[in-house]
């Protein structure tokens, strides 16, 4: 699987789970109630989610966590969280879950091969959210053998998987996540499919994400506008209601979004004159920009 982590869904929830305490939140309200009551919750870590084939092609799961369980001291679940990130269905998913199951033993065996304790590998088990525009059931790895003899299936492999998909949600449960910006993400997802109702929630999804510390107002924000087309006339006109401390905070994030946007695109205009065989005197002319400032853009 090749490096997602250019993708904006992508980049999103990694970083929404890239702080502790929202990672916490978050497995918390969407993991089994019965996986929830087991797990020593202080011991939740995240753990390297790369894993490198023996060809050296490098496979990305999108979060993986290693957690102790309250009663087994010692003993450590390792959970993979998979996120489908398409707005439609991927039948191929079980065998995406597959390869990551197989490289992440490969891996934890490859790591103990020094050791001369016995090998007592980390259960991992998959968690595959989904968000996407329909209902979706993924397709079983059994699913593809529908015409193996009834005398073969056994020899069939088998992925147990927790699954969610926030269709099967109302927003009345969703409305009851306790972490505000778990539910400022969710609530993005949400709406997200429909330009004209995140615009109606785009003031209260900001609220909350700018209600714990850090910067994930401006995760959000950027995500937002990443995703969804918003003219600046739209946009001004969804943040009138805000109250100006947080319509102050919000104009500063879209003039960055702004201006990180012209400047990406300028970049992208003159490389591709340069490549086109104009020297760097000439691309400056012609876009006003000085030869230092053309220097330092060719080479970004």
């Amino acid at each position: 699987m090749a490096n997602k982590q250019g993708k904006p869904h992508d980049v999103f929830f990694k970083k929404l789970l890239s702080d502790t305490n929202r990672s916490i939140a978050f497995l918390q309200e969407f993991l089994p109630v019965q996986m929830v009551e087991v797990i020593d919750w202080s011991t939740v870590h995240s753990v390297d989610s790369v894993y490198v084939h023996e060809h050296l092609s490098a496979y990305y799961s999108d979060v993986v966590f290693s957690v102790a369980l309250k009663a087994q001291e010692g003993l450590r679940i390792r959970i993979s969280l998979l996120i489908e990130h398409k707005s439609y269905p991927d039948r191929m998913v079980s065998f995406q879950l597959l390869n990551y199951l197989n490289l992440g033993y490969r891996q934890q065996l490859s790591g103990h091969k020094t050791s001369t304790k016995p090998f007592r590998p980390e259960l991992i088990i998959p968690f595959l959210f989904y968000h996407g525009k329909s209902k979706w059931k993924p397709a079983s790895l059994q699913d593809f053998f529908s015409s193996i003899p009834a005398s073969l299936q056994e020899y069939i492999p088998t992925i147990p998987f927790i699954y969610e998909d926030l269709k099967r949600y109302s927003l009345e449960a969703l409305e009851g996540i306790r972490q505000s910006q778990i539910k400022a993400a969710v609530l993005t997802w949400y709406y997200g499919h429909s330009k004209e109702e995140v615009l109606a929630n785009f003031s209260r999804i900001l609220g909350l994400a700018g209600e714990e510390e850090g910067n994930f107002l401006e995760t959000v924000t950027v995500y937002i506008f990443s995703v969804i087309k918003i003219t600046e006339e739209e946009f001004t006109l969804t943040i009138n209601d805000m109250a100006e401390q947080m319509k102050e905070k919000v104009l500063t994030l879209y003039d960055r979004i702004v201006d990180r946007g012209l400047h990406q695109g300028m970049s992208e205009i003159i490389q591709r004159l340069s490549r086109n065989g104009m020297t760097e005197l000439e691309i400056a002319e012609a876009t006003g920009l000085s030869l230092e400032q053309i220097k330092l853009l060719l080479e970004q």
